[in-house]
């Protein structure tokens, strides 16, 4: 009877259970509580090879903030290339991406939670404050990046594009926190609302 030959997996599909383990145990547990140990008995290794594929706990953190930000950033620009539609402001397009910030808002609160115990912790922590800085020079870069040549970036110019994208990024940050923390009073109502007041006062000449 021929012997079955367990296959080893690859670096990248370790990179990946860890990475699924590590983003179930950063949003149900934040940041401080979330333990390597944790994670690495979640996705089925050892501490060692998650260590072997990860420096640290905030490079891990910050490798997942990065991946979500590259899954959301391109829809969110699809929504702005409606909004700005032949140089003219739409507001159905502003209502509609309203509603989809709104809903990354809602929807990313535990993550905004973790991320505001990474950015406290930076403070005070040298390695944890070079991941936090690596993560914001990278959310910021990789929206510059799909909005290059876009009317609205070519509009305001690559030192204003950048605030807009700040304003957007911190607006929604902080819209999540008050909203895990209050949900009864920041409605996704009100966060819409929020939103497509922010929004409409975009320049669009």
């Amino acid at each position: 009877m021929p012997l079955h030959v367990a296959h080893r997996p690859t670096r990248q599909q370790v990179r990946r259970k860890v990475i699924d383990a590590a983003s179930r145990a950063f949003r149900t547990h934040g940041y401080a509580r979330a333990s390597m140990t944790q994670i690495a008995e979640s996705a089925g290794f050892t501490k060692g090879a998650v260590y072997s594929n990860f420096e640290s706990k905030p490079e891990l953190f910050s490798t997942i903030c990065i991946e979500n930000i590259n899954r959301l950033s391109p829809p969110v620009i699809a929504e702005l290339d409606a909004m700005f539609a032949n140089g003219a402001r739409d507001a159905s397009a502003i209502d509609r991406i309203a509603d989809s910030f709104a809903q990354i808002v809602i929807e990313s609160g535990p993550w905004q939670v973790a991320l505001g115990e990474f950015r406290q912790l930076a403070v005070h922590d040298p390695q944890v404050a070079e991941s936090y800085a690596t993560l914001l020079r990278e959310r910021t870069e990789q929206a510059m990046r799909l909005l290059d040549g876009h009317p609205l970036a070519r509009r305001l110019g690559p030192q204003r594009t950048r605030e807009a994208i700040w304003t957007v990024f911190e607006l929604i940050s902080l819209l999540a926190l008050e909203h895990a923390a209050a949900p009864h009073m920041v409605t996704p109502a009100a966060i819409r609302s929020v939103l497509a007041s922010v929004l409409g006062d975009f320049p669009h000449e």
